[in-house]
């Protein structure tokens, strides 16, 4: 992982291992992304810390002074070491400068299989950040690199570690070991089965959750011995690398944008500025009237009679479009809860065919342990097996048998069944409620009272003219406006 790191990176030195690499790549890449992407005003942050996990303690190599550091977790940061040193970088040299620090803090020792072998597990993390603008709206993303030494396993037999060297190779081993244990729970979780992952056994592991099994996509470097008397150890690491290949981790981008709601205001004003253009080019001064309000108008003799509903035209409209709009908005974020909604019941449902099959495969096993025991029993009846072997064995099985039942009560079916209708019940709660909240039932009452008053407008204006026989047969616009009046009233 570090290699020789003193003559600087690969542009000047080819014995420089993979962070120096990553360093010279990294910042490579970022300056190419500001040339290509100049207009968007974009920009890049780069923090850098360095710490090292010795006999089970988080150290900072960035300042030595800091011992004995805590792990933290919370929704912001999500899993970080409290307290610990940060650097902010601008290029591969500077960054290099903060790695050659922290390695000359790390805790090294001589042992028979490594002159100088390493004593603890170190991270390197690099918090890179960027900016930029597009279209009004902001954009955030954000990613965490961790590039990690892991100090390698060792037998006692071969290292002759003793006292002080001893108990850091426990530790050393202890924590691998915990990591093989996480990297069997995940590949169980990848074959959607129900398993608990034990991050917590220790701190590795507990800190590099998120890179294990959370959002991130891992590279890991398996290095092994051609040396024949190292074949245990070469072997336990293959298969080791060759586990940890069945991890499937679905990576997505850290992204946040801001300006969204600021950009939809400016972008319904514009709207409406449209749609009131429109609304002044189909306007109507014609044939002896002025409409100067929704409600006064003036009467010319000569041309008969005409519907106040003629003159609410423009501005129930425009008061329809307000609301159509308002309303689309609402559908908008009610179809988006229901499919936040419909995917946790999927994943619910998901949960309980899995939990099924394991019921399924519980129910087989615990068939296959009473065949075998009746067959036992046969044996011991016709005197082919002894009592004695005859108990242990089913000692044995019954506690097998006990810890498919345990299994099966803790993943219990009902349970997941239960959880989904809770779900069903919430979104059902909390659909009401903004139905409540937003006003909707105030709203529907509102344009039900419009209808109403412009349905009784209507039904007296047609009294007035059926009572009125001078003028029954006369129209104001004649037959078109005649006919789009109706369809107007049809409408309302």
């Amino acid at each position: 992982m570090l290699g020789d790191i003193e003559n600087g990176t690969r542009r000047n030195n080819e014995n420089c291992g993979m962070t120096p690499r990553v360093f010279e790549h990294l910042f490579l890449r970022i300056q190419k992304e500001k040339e290509i992407r100049r207009d968007e005003k974009l920009s890049f942050t780069c923090k850098c810390s360095f710490l090292e996990i010795y006999n089970e303690q988080i150290l900072d190599l960035l300042n030595p002074n800091a011992t004995n550091l805590q792990l933290r977790e919370d929704a912001k940061r999500g899993m970080h070491v409290e307290n610990l040193t940060e650097h902010e970088v601008s290029n591969a040299r500077e960054a290099l400068q903060q790695l050659i620090e922290g390695a000359a803090n790390r805790k090294v020792a001589s042992t028979n299989m490594n002159r100088a072998s390493s004593r603890s597990h170190s991270v390197f993390t690099c918090l890179i950040e960027s900016k930029w603008e597009s279209q009004g709206i902001k954009h955030h993303r954000f990613s965490h690199l961790n590039l990690v030494d892991l100090a390698g396993s060792e037998r006692q037999k071969s290292s002759g570690a003793e006292g002080e060297r001893l108990k850091e190779a426990s530790n050393i081993n202890k924590s691998l070991s915990t990591l093989g244990h996480v990297i069997t729970s995940l590949i169980a979780v990848s074959n959607k089965k129900s398993q608990h992952v034990p991050y917590r056994d220790s701190k590795l592991t507990f800190l590099l959750q998120d890179s294990l099994g959370g959002n991130s996509k891992t590279t890991i470097i398996a290095n092994i011995s051609p040396s024949s008397c190292c074949a245990a150890e070469t072997l336990s690491t293959l298969k080791f690398a060759q586990r940890a290949k069945h991890i499937r981790n679905n990576a997505i981008i850290n992204e946040d944008a801001s300006g969204d709601v600021l950009s939809m205001r400016l972008e319904i004003q514009h709207l409406k500025k449209e749609l009131s253009r429109l609304q002044g080019q189909s306007g109507f001064t014609n044939n002896g009237f002025v409409c100067e309000s929704p409600s006064a108008f003036k009467w010319d003799q000569a041309n008969g009679t005409f519907s106040p509903l003629m003159f609410d035209k423009r501005a129930t409209q425009r008061r329809d479009y307000d609301i159509t709009l308002a309303a689309a908005f609402r559908r908008e974020q009610e179809k988006e809860a229901k499919l936040k909604a419909a995917i946790a019941a999927k994943q619910i449902a998901e949960e309980l065919a899995t939990q099924r099959s394991e019921e399924v495969r519980s129910f087989r096993m615990r068939l296959r342990f009473r065949e075998d025991r009746i067959k036992r029993l046969e044996q011991v009846a016709s005197g082919k097996l002894s009592a004695e072997a005859h108990l242990l064995q089913e000692k044995e099985d019954l506690m097998k048998e006990i810890e498919a039942l345990r299994n099966q009560l803790e993943r219990n079916p009902e349970i997941t069944r239960f959880a989904m209708e809770n779900l069903q019940l919430k979104e059902e709660i909390r659909r009401l409620q903004s139905f409540v909240d937003e006003g909707e039932l105030e709203r529907m009452h509102q344009q039900i009272n419009v209808l109403e008053h412009q349905l009784l407008e209507a039904l007296d204006w047609k009294l007035m003219n059926e009572k009125d026989p001078v003028n029954k047969d006369l129209s104001l616009f004649g037959e078109e406006a005649g006919d789009e009046k109706n369809e107007f009233l049809l409408v309302q």
